[in-house]
């Protein structure tokens, strides 16, 4: 029973996912993407939501290493923040092969880098810019589930906050996205 319960509840916060996805993109094309602005440390929202997927982390069997050295605090939309920041986590813990996930902060004259890396599949060269874009996914044939709006919508939320996602991939041998932002967008 607490197996089939645990089941809906993920299939159910997995469609609410899917239906905030489709709800971001038509914002984005309309123009109507609204930042909310508030100081808050970029560390502490990435260990707050780490805390919050310890459970998938751990029976995913994947090990993140995350050692913060400095407080990094800026003015941005820490639910949107947040939202980039669990789209790229997600990603690593789907193509990262099991192996551990690498977290890096830090600050660099005015801006904040946040890099999440995997040791997964990597992303051939040909697909690298085009998985940024709308209904995109590096491999549409394979059996990861996802609507291809995870990084689109996460590289508009950046440039919204004034800043960019870069992408180092190689094939078969992990990705690396790294987010710069200005320290108040």
């Amino acid at each position: 029973m607490a197996t089939s319960l645990k089941k809906q509840r993920e299939h159910l916060l997995r469609i609410t996912r899917l239906v905030d996805n489709i709800l971001d993109e038509a914002k984005i094309t309309e123009g109507k993407l609204l930042l909310e602005l508030e100081e808050f440390d970029l560390c502490e929202m990435v260990t707050n939501v780490l805390e919050r997927f310890k459970v998938l982390v751990q029976t995913s069997n994947i090990g993140i290493i995350f050692n913060p050295k400095q407080s990094i605090t800026g003015k941005w939309d820490r639910f949107r923040m947040e939202q980039v920041f669990i789209n790229l986590l997600i990603n690593a813990i789907r193509y990262g092969n099991k192996k551990p996930i690498e977290i890096e902060v830090f600050q660099e004259n005015q801006n904040a880098h946040l890099i999440v890396r995997d040791q997964g599949i990597g992303i051939q060269i040909k697909d690298q810019q085009r998985i940024f874009e709308r209904f995109e996914r590096a491999n549409p044939a394979d059996e990861i589930n996802g609507l291809g709006l995870g990084l689109y919508i996460s590289e508009n939320i950046i440039s919204a906050h004034k800043g960019e996602i870069k992408l180092k991939s190689e094939f078969e041998k992990g990705s690396e996205f790294t987010i710069i932002i200005p320290v108040n967008s």
